[in-house]
């Protein structure tokens, strides 16, 4: 498959899947938006991937995923394909056992 120049939107892309699949992409030359909730580990995705787009974002956030689509489709210049990635670890949860 060649996914030269493919524009590629990658979801939970700071853990250690997500961060496979942009090095994987980026190996293959596609166009990345990266997405994750913690910006320093983003920003570090950026400076070792310097060409990828990232873009802090929570997908719970319903209210604002229409505007992330809109904002992504503008920025790469359309899509390609869209690796849903993204999930909820227990780290990430606040929950209090009783």
């Amino acid at each position: 498959m060649n996914l030269k120049d493919k524009k590629v939107i990658i979801t939970g892309s700071t853990g250690g899947i997500g961060n496979s699949l942009v090095q994987k992409f980026y190996e293959n030359g596609s166009i990345i938006l990266a997405t994750g909730t913690n910006e320093e580990k983003l920003n570090k995705l950026k400076k070792t991937f310097s060409n990828i787009f990232i873009e802090k974002f929570k997908l719970d956030e319903h209210e604002k995923i229409e505007s992330f689509i809109d904002n992504s489709y503008k920025q790469l210049n359309g899509l390609d394909i869209l690796i849903n990635n993204a999930g909820i670890t227990l780290d990430n949860l606040s929950i209090r056992l009783s």
